[in-house]
């Protein structure tokens, strides 16, 4: 019969029938299409965009402090200069910013390593997530692809939202 559970409650309750202007209908299935949203597309939702917004700009505006331990106490010193910039093409801020956004909409971040000649670190590159591909070679090493090209885990700085036992990329709300 076209009589729904709804207006059997009304009947009920009221004891007339419901009268509506159009019937109801059952929204299709999603297409498989609809489930693989890209990062950019679901930014086009204004919720997602301030949800990214809210989280993004106060991580990106916290302060950094470096502390130094030594004899079982803790002495805060100056910043090095990686912590102030981190990369040489943008500022912390942003640099942070945009870590913390391609960890919401992709699950991850990664950071392209470049070392300077005493061997520390000397400034990242944010490489587009979407982009990277993460693998392991036969013996379980794992290593990153990047524009057909191969980096081992010491370049690369993968950074993830959250991780599963044996998936090897983030995962993330987006």
């Amino acid at each position: 019969s076209d009589v729904c559970s709804s207006d059997l409650l009304f009947t009920r309750l009221f004891g007339t029938s419901e009268t509506r202007s159009h019937k109801a209908t059952i929204p299709p299935a999603r297409s498989a299409v609809s489930r693989n949203v890209t990062p950019h597309a679901a930014l086009t939702l204004a919720s997602v965009y301030r949800a990214v917004q809210i989280i993004a700009t106060p991580v990106s505006a916290m302060p950094l402090h470096t502390y130094r331990y030594a004899t079982g106490m803790e002495a805060r010193i100056d910043n090095p200069i990686f912590v102030n910039r981190p990369s040489l093409d943008e500022t912390r801020r942003e640099t942070i910013y945009q870590t913390v956004a391609s960890m919401m909409l992709h699950g991850e971040a990664f950071w392209l390593k470049n070392f300077g000649s005493n061997g520390q670190v000397n400034n990242i590159q944010l490489l587009p997530a979407g982009s990277v591909s993460v693998n392991e070679d036969e013996n379980g090493v794992k290593y990153f692809q990047y524009k057909e090209r191969r980096y081992s885990a010491d370049r690369i700085e993968h950074i993830k939202l959250m991780s599963l036992p044996g998936v090897l990329h983030g995962i993330g709300p987006v």
